[in-house]
Formats: C-alpha cells, structure tokens, sequence
C-alpha cells in the first residue's frame, strides 16, 4: 500500500466537518486513492483530519510509495485558517496553498539540516543559505539616535545596480530550499527608483521577499503597487507612540503623516481583499521606562489601527549595532543589551549570508559599514564565497572563541549579543532552530505555566 500525504487541489469541497473536530465551517482534504494515504508521526498513524481539520500537527517525515523520503520525523503547528481563506470563488483551494506548504517543509527540514551542521561545528556546509540580505541602499532620509546611520561616516554610499540584483536572485532561485530575500539592511530601502522591479523580479523566481521600512516615503499609489507587486511581507518600523517621543527619536520624520501613510496602506490593502503582504509593526524599545509600560504605550496605540489588517505588532530591545554603534545619549532612549552567560558561536555563520549595496558579501546582517568582508557577488558566485576560504575561517574563530580582534563580535561595550545567546535550546541559539520547534516548545512551556497556574 504506497504511504503519503497527496493534494489534490483541483478537487477540494466544502463538506460537513468529521465528529470529532469542532462544529465549525472547514474544508475537506481529498485523498488520491480511497484508503492509500498514511501518515506517520513517531512511528504511529494519524488521521489526515488531525493535520486538516484541527490545525494541529502536520508531519514532515513520511514516507512515500513504502520508501522513507526523510529519516527523521518532525513536526509543524498548521493554523487551519489558512486552508479556509485561501480557497477561491469556486470553493476549491487555492493551488498557491499546495505551494507554501511544500515550501514550509523544505525550510523546516533545511533549520533540521543547519541545526545539525552547526551542533557538529561543520565548517563545509552542504546546505545553501536559508536567508539572504540584500541591501538596495546604504541611504535613509532619517537621522534615528538608535541607528547607525546616525552616527557613523560611510566612505561610500549608492544603490545597487538592478543587473547585480538580477544575478543575485538567479543564483538564489537554483537553491534548494528557496532562500528568503530581506530587502533591507543599512538604509531606507524604498529610496531605490527600482525597488518595486527588484521585488517583482524575486517573485517571478519564486522567492519570497521581505521590507523593512520608516513608512515615510509611501504614498497611495505607491502602497498600492508595493501590495500588487508580490511582496510577502513587510515590516513598518515604528518606534514610541505619541508625537514629541517619535519625532525626537525619528528624526525627520512627521508623526502624523507617518501614521497616516500606514493606515492608507492598510486600508488599501484591505480594499483589495489581498492575503499579503504580512504586515508587521516593528518597534525597539531602549526607554528607561520598564518594558511593561512600553507594553501598555502600544495597546493604546493599536487602537489607531483597529478594523485594519496589521497581522503583528512586535517589539524588542534595541542593541548598539554589534558594537558599531556606541551609545545612545537621549533622555528618551537609553542602550539595552542583553548577554546570556554562555558563548556560543554565532548562528548566523551557519544560517544566513548579507551583501551591501556594492556586492561586498559580509557574513552578518549588522555589518553595514562591511568590516569582515567575505567576498564580492559581483565576481564570485555566492556559494563558493560561502563555503569560501574567508568564511571558513570566520567560522573557524567563531569556534575556538578567538574573536577578541573582530569588534562586531567581542563581549563588551563593543560587541553583539548573538554570540551570548540569552535564550537556547539544546544547546542551540533559539533562533536557529526550526520554527516548528520553538513554536511547540513554547506551547508545551504555556501549557505547563497554565496547570501549574491552575494547580
């Protein structure tokens, strides 16, 4: 009997849910082959209404045609919600649906892959790199006192040139999985004339894209053209919640305005009736006020955007840019770094790989003023920079700790947290792990806070 999980799009219909799922409208997942689909978890069979209908656990180790696709058998958190929205007119599934899972689990297995590489301290890496940063500009029209951009002196400035941008993703679409392509890194990214290119160019290669941006420079029609063009998700930056905290922390920019770009974006987002992009409103508390006090600012300052499709409002606290920037001497701000108490090399090595605006490969998403340069994508293919000579030995030092000359990583005023690791498991930097992974761990760790609440 083969084993397997199969979609089969084109046949997917609304039916009454099974007896045992909640009373709530949910869509049928068709089997090829009345009795021929399997699935294993750990070694025991699930029910495929357990995967689709409750949005519980989806395996990613199966086995098809009675042959083991994957030795080890994982597991993933499914919202069901996501089948419902996603079907189209006709009730039928939308083949983009089929697609993203595929996807999720060629990534969820690609962290198993880099966790493993990273425990055993490999410095070959078999695997590609499972996100990129692509900087289209080292430029901002802001003077933010968290940022760097602020404080440091670039010897040089530009834009990167859409034919090096073009070999870029070329190379990245060959990957198996698909990287994810961060559009931002050390300036405002919406400042480059070609930028909407740049983000339909990934799209058409089948990678997904992420933006970062202060949101200032929007418009309507250009709102409208960001959301039409494929991008999947994008982060607004947004730091403190009322008028004199926003404009002296953001400096040049207007409170209002800002604001009201986001909801106009918003709003035609909605207008649209559009699945993405994935809104994020991001903001790095450093006040001298308490973290809970930040909290209670920005649900009251959420009510702006209430009825709106925000999909997550996040906050973090502000470092010092790896060390690269010093200090923060505001009567607002104040500099917040946390260090764990055990070192760890840093995952990103392992992980991910950044290039500037001028193709200078840097093996860190905080490197802006290209201190360890690795490589240039501009004469060396990517992947032979990253199992590259300078890239080996960085993860060489990484691991015997002898980074004391390399001011992005040492311990210190002048150095970044990553390396100290305040959260880890199993020995691992949290971060690194598959999402899976640390979404179950902190369902189970909930769970437990709950009973032990209720004891």
């Amino acid at each position: 009997m083969p084993y397997g999980w199969f979609l089969n799009p084109e046949a997917f219909v609304k039916e009454s849910p099974p007896p045992h799922t909640a009373p709530r409208q949910r869509w049928k997942l068709p089997i090829l082959g009345p009795k021929s689909c399997k699935i294993l978890l750990f070694g025991r069979q699930i029910s495929p209404y357990t995967v689709c209908w409750t949005g519980a656990l989806m395996p990613l180790g199966v086995t098809v045609g009675g042959k083991a696709r994957f030795k080890a058998c994982v597991f993933s958190v499914v919202e069901s919600r996501s089948f419902r929205s996603s079907r189209n007119e006709d009730g039928r599934l939308a083949g983009s649906v089929v697609r993203r899972l595929r996807i999720g689990i060629q990534r969820e297995l690609a962290r198993l892959r880099s966790v493993l590489s990273y425990r055993r301290r490999e410095l070959t890496l078999r695997h590609t790199p499972l996100q990129i940063w692509v900087e289209p500009t080292n430029k901002c029209n802001l003077r933010c006192v968290m940022c760097i951009n602020a404080a440091a002196t670039k010897a040089h400035s530009g834009f990167m040139d859409l034919a090096l941008y073009r070999s870029i993703i070329d190379q990245a679409a060959g990957w198996r999985p698909r990287p994810i392509i961060n559009l931002f890194l050390g300036g405002e990214s919406t400042l480059h004339r070609q930028l909407l290119d740049m983000i339909r160019y990934a799209d058409q290669s089948g990678l997904e894209t992420a933006l970062a941006t202060n949101a200032t420079t929007l418009s309507p029609e250009r709102s409208r053209r960001l959301i039409e063009s494929g991008l999947a998700n994008i982060i607004f930056s947004f730091d403190c919640y009322d008028r004199p905290s926003f404009e002296a922390v953001r400096v040049g920019a207007d409170f209002g305005r800002t604001v009201d770009n986001i909801r106009a974006f918003l709003e035609i987002k909605q207008e649209l009736r559009t699945r993405g992009p994935r809104v994020t409103l991001y903001s790095l508390v450093t006040r001298s006020a308490d973290a809970q006090t930040e909290r209670d600012r920005l649900h009251a300052f959420q009510q702006t955007f209430a009825g709106l499709p925000i999909d997550e409002f996040k906050i973090e606290l502000a470092g010092h840019w790896a060390g690269t920037f010093d200090g923060i001497n505001t009567a607002d701000f104040q500099e917040a770094v946390r260090y764990g108490d055990r070192f760890l090399p840093c995952f990103r090595l392992w992980e991910s790989m950044s290039i500037l605006w001028d193709g200078t490969v840097v093996p860190c998403c905080v490197d802006f003023l290209g201190e360890l340069p690795l490589g240039d994508s501009r004469t060396q293919p990517l992947l032979e920079i990253w199992n590259g000579v300078a890239m080996l030995a960085h993860r060489r030092r990484m691991i015997a700790q002898a980074i004391e000359d390399v001011s992005l990583c040492t311990k210190g005023t002048r150095g970044c947290e990553v390396p100290w690791p305040t959260e880890t498991l199993l020995a691992t930097p949290i971060e690194l792990l598959p999402h899976s992974v640390i979404r179950t761990s902190k369902a189970f760790a909930h769970a437990a806070q709950s009973i032990m609440r209720f004891r």
